[in-house]
C-alpha cells in the first residue's frame, strides 16, 4: 500500500449521506478500497449514496459489490479536497473539539452531548481554572465515564493543583480513589495528608467517604513497608469514618485491618 493515508469507510459513509455529500461520492469513484488487507486493493467503479453500496474492480478483473463502511480508502488529493468542502462550521469545531479531548487522554468515543461539558472541563484544568461546583461535578462524571483512571486523576489533580490552599472535597474523593485504583497509591496517600488539617468543613458524608479511601491507603502503605504505624493510623482514620455513620465500603477497610492485625502477631 504504501506510505498513502487511509480513512475508515464509516466514516465516509457518514459524509456522503450528508445533504452536501453528492461530491464526495463522486471523489470515491476511481480511490483504492480495501477491507482487511491494505495490499488487497481494488478500485470503487460505483457508488451508492443511499445505501453506501461499492462496486469495486480488483487488478485481476474481477469484481465485487461491498459496503462502504466495511472498510478502508486511501485519500487521494480529489477526495480530501471534496471532504474538507463537504465540512461545514460546525462539523469542523465539533472535529476539533473531539481531537483536543482525545488529546487529553479520552480515546473512546464521546456522545455529542458531553463534548462541549468535557472540553470545557479540560480547559479549565488546563489553564488552572477550577469550575463551579455543578460544573465540574458532571465533568468528574464524565471523565469518569470516558475516560480510565489515570486520565480521571489528571483531570482531578489539575484542579486540586490549581489551588493547593483550598479543599474541594468532591475533586478529592474522586481524585484519591481514581490514584488508588490506577497504581499510584502512594500518591494518593500523600494528597490525603490535607485531611490531617483542622477546620477542613466537611459534611459527615464527605469525612466519612474521604476518611474511608485514606484507611484504605494508609492500610496499603502498611502492607507495601510493614511499618506498623501505618496500620495504627489506617484505624484511626477508619474510626473517624465510622463515626459519621456506618458504609459497607469502611466495613471492608475495617474487616481488612483486623486481618493485617492478626498476622502482625503472629
Amino acid at each position: 500500500m504504501g506510505d498513502e493515508e487511509d480513512i475508515p469507510g464509516e466514516d465516509l459513509a457518514s459524509a456522503i449521506r450528508e445533504p452536501n455529500g453528492a461530491p464526495v461520492a463522486e471523489a470515491l469513484i476511481g480511490c483504492s478500497f480495501y477491507r482487511d488487507d491494505p495490499d488487497d486493493l481494488a478500485t470503487i467503479t460505483q457508488c451508492d449514496r443511499g445505501s453506501g453500496r461499492l462496486s469495486l474492480q480488483f487488478p485481476t478483473g474481477a469484481t465485487r459489490v461491498a459496503s462502504l463502511a466495511s472498510g478502508y480508502v486511501l485519500l487521494t488529493p480529489a477526495l480530501r479536497a471534496a471532504l474538507e468542502a463537504a465540512t461545514t462550521p460546525t462539523q469542523r469545531a465539533d472535529k476539533k473539539a473531539r481531537a483536543s479531548i482525545a488529546g487529553y487522554g479520552f480515546t473512546g468515543a464521546i456522545e455529542q452531548q458531553d463534548v462541549d461539558p468535557l472540553l470545557s472541563a479540560i480547559r479549565c484544568a488546563q489553564e488552572g481554572v477550577v469550575p463551579p461546583i455543578d460544573a465540574r461535578r458532571r465533568a468528574l462524571s464524565l471523565a469518569e465515564k470516558y475516560g480510565m483512571e489515570r486520565v480521571v486523576a489528571k483531570l482531578a489533580s489539575a484542579w486540586v493543583d490549581a489551588d493547593p490552599a483550598r479543599l474541594l472535597p468532591d475533586v478529592l474523593i474522586t481524585l484519591l480513589s481514581a490514584l488508588r485504583h490506577s497504581g499510584r497509591s502512594s500518591e494518593a496517600l500523600r494528597r490525603s495528608e490535607i485531611l490531617r488539617s483542622p477546620g477542613l468543613g466537611l459534611s459527615s458524608s464527605e469525612e466519612r467517604v474521604l476518611f474511608t479511601e485514606r484507611a484504605a491507603l494508609l492500610a496499603d502503605r502498611y502492607e507495601h513497608t510493614g511499618m506498623s504505624e501505618f496500620l495504627v493510623e489506617a484505624r484511626k482514620a477508619a474510626s473517624r469514618s465510622w463515626a459519621n455513620g456506618p458504609s459497607e465500603h469502611c466495613s471492608h477497610v475495617f474487616e481488612r485491618l483486623k486481618k493485617l492485625e492478626r498476622e502482625s502477631k503472629a
